[in-house]
């Protein structure tokens, strides 16, 4: 259990990287590759739907490097929506089994704003999702995590508020 969490906290230091990063595309590398490491992990605790939408954000993430166009960025949160969708369905465990999916899709929706502090607030409620999934698949970094980002989100928002 311990070198599963320990595989979490790795795709975490990606994501911190992404983050930090100047470039739109470097922060979508590195989610990319902090994603197809949360796939893994989450499998490795049998978090199927965890692992399913991790892996689609993967191929998400690889489509939206060097896309600008505004069209083609809410036709990709259209189709990839719908992805997550499917995946849902074929996952389904009970009403927690959906928090991913959840998260997934307003992520997406956050794509197609302009506004960064409306980002960081939905973004909250999409670290939130993730935290709770956490908890429930027994991933406490990814529990930990998300909640220190929804902190961290917050207090940025608040700090930019207009």
């Amino acid at each position: 259990m311990v070198v599963i969490q320990l595989i979490g906290i790795v795709a975490f230091v990606f994501l911190l990287i992404g983050f930090w990063s100047k470039s739109k595309n470097k922060i979508l590398l590195m989610h990319l590759i902090a994603n197809f490491i949360y796939s893994f992990h989450y499998f490795l605790l049998d978090a199927y739907m965890g692992s399913s939408v991790c892996a689609v954000m993967v191929v998400s993430d690889f489509f939206l490097l060097n896309k600008t166009d505004k069209k083609k960025l809410k036709r990709h949160g259209i189709i990839f929506s719908m992805i997550f969708l499917i995946v849902g369905m074929l996952n389904f465990t009970g009403y927690l089994s959906l928090m991913p999916v959840i998260g997934a899709i307003f992520a997406m929706y956050l794509l197609l704003k302009d506004d960064a502090n409306e980002v960081r607030l939905g973004m909250v409620f999409a670290s939130l999702m993730w935290s709770v999934y956490g908890l429930a698949v027994k991933s406490y970094v990814v529990a930990t995590t998300e909640t220190i980002l929804a902190i961290s989100n917050t207090v940025a928002y608040n700090k930019y508020k207009k």
